[in-house]
């Protein structure tokens, strides 16, 4: 007689657009992880929090939270919610991210219906990130956080890095590591390599440092790198930075820009989607990426898997196998620092860098998989949800 693990009912809740194609990095990297769990035969929905199911995943949408309506959110669940949410019995639901007050009314309903949870945490709870609004932060775990996390089947840390983040921050339940994976068969290829360059003056005949994220100055540490770029005192190279602003970011990294005098060549564009920014990655010589903290950077594998070399500070390449593997220079979050890994960078030979960027997509499609991650956390939902553990007879 064969046993074989029965088909596993989950449902990931996201609280932003979802899909392959999004900007957010984190909506990103579920719609692949829920995909990629649905590949390996479980039945996985993606649920946003205003409750209704979207057949088309890629267009899952989801209102984001907002300070106001916290103790509103903590205290009940919306109806719609709790059709689609907890009605339908799911064996396990994924949460993601941290400081969502949707979260945890979801996780207080899921523990009153019996259905276990888990809580990816994407970065959220690394010690730079926990300075940002630290004493709100530290009343909402009060009040609030601290048993939502408390009551979760375990955690899903990206990183090692992030495991020991979790246990300093006093996590008590399972810490399980999986990082994110990337699929180059999402990415889309480049239609006009060279029209950037050539309609942008600064780019042309200079090496292009090319950043693509959201412009947060302070964890994406684009300070730190605008700041380097000018200390580094490289005519014959550029900086692109590409992405949608946050918090008025954009406004202060350009006044930054001019206090240092590169206004001439440090350029900014607006988010990217597509075959565009496929032509924007094609541009770039080296993808940069100088946060001061991070999970696992979907932009940087995605890069990586678009065979760039890169230049990353250590929290953006939290496992070290980029650096290792030859795809990477990897400097210290320090204007010191990634200014001297600009140079090298600007001083290597093309067929160097076309080996960097060959090293550095090898790396990412051996070592970092969505398959890898999806079967890692269905064994984790078993093994730390017992009531999972059911076989069906065969």
């Amino acid at each position: 007689m064969n046993a074989t693990p029965s088909r596993l009912r989950i449902v990931h809740l996201v609280t932003e657009e979802c899909g392959p194609q999004v900007p957010n990095g984190v909506t990103r990297a579920i719609f692949h992880l829920a995909a990629a769990q649905a590949r390996i035969g479980h039945d996985v929905r993606v649920l946003p929090h205003e409750g209704t199911v979207h057949e088309d995943r890629a267009d899952t949408r989801a209102r984001p939270a907002t300070l106001a309506r916290i103790a509103q959110a903590t205290c009940r669940v919306s109806p719609s919610l709790r059709e689609n949410l907890i009605a339908p019995q799911p064996d396990i639901v994924h949460l993601h991210s941290i400081h969502v007050p949707e979260n945890i009314a979801a996780a207080a309903a899921l523990g009153r219906a019996g259905i276990p949870y888990c809580i990816t945490v994407h970065g959220g709870l690394s010690p730079l990130a926990r300075e940002r609004r630290r004493w709100r932060k530290w009343a909402y775990r009060v009040v609030w956080e601290q048993h939502y996390l408390d009551k979760a089947a375990f955690i899903h840390a990206l990183s090692p890095q992030e495991h020991l983040d979790l246990q300093e921050y006093g996590v008590r339940v399972p810490i399980v590591v999986a990082p994110n994976g990337v699929d180059p068969s999402w990415l889309p290829a480049s239609t006009n390599a060279r029209a950037l360059r050539s309609s942008i003056p600064a780019l042309v005949g200079r090496r292009v440092f090319l950043f693509v994220g959201r412009l947060d100055p302070n964890q994406k540490g684009l300070d730190l790198l605008i700041e380097a770029y000018a200390a580094a005192r490289l005519e014959d190279a550029a900086l692109l930075l590409v992405g949608p602003d946050w918090k008025e970011g954009r406004a202060l990294l350009e006044g930054l820009r001019a206090r240092c005098g590169v206004s001439d060549r440090v350029v900014f564009m607006g988010p990217v989607h597509g075959a565009e920014q496929a032509d924007v990655i094609a541009a770039g010589d080296v993808f940069v990426h100088t946060s001061r903290w991070e999970g696992v950077s979907l932009a940087v594998l995605e890069a990586a898997a678009w065979r760039k070399p890169c230049l990353l500070t250590t929290a953006a390449d939290p496992l070290n196998q980029l650096g290792l593997g030859g795809g990477a220079v990897v400097v210290q979050p320090t204007v010191t620092s990634i200014a001297g890994g600009l140079r090298e960078m600007t001083a290597m030979s093309n067929e160097r860098l076309c080996d960097m960027g060959a090293r550095a997509h090898r790396v990412v499609t051996n070592a970092f998989t969505w398959s890898n991650a999806a079967a890692r956390l269905v064994s984790a939902y078993r093994e730390f949800a017992p009531s999972l553990a059911r076989v069906e007879v065969a």
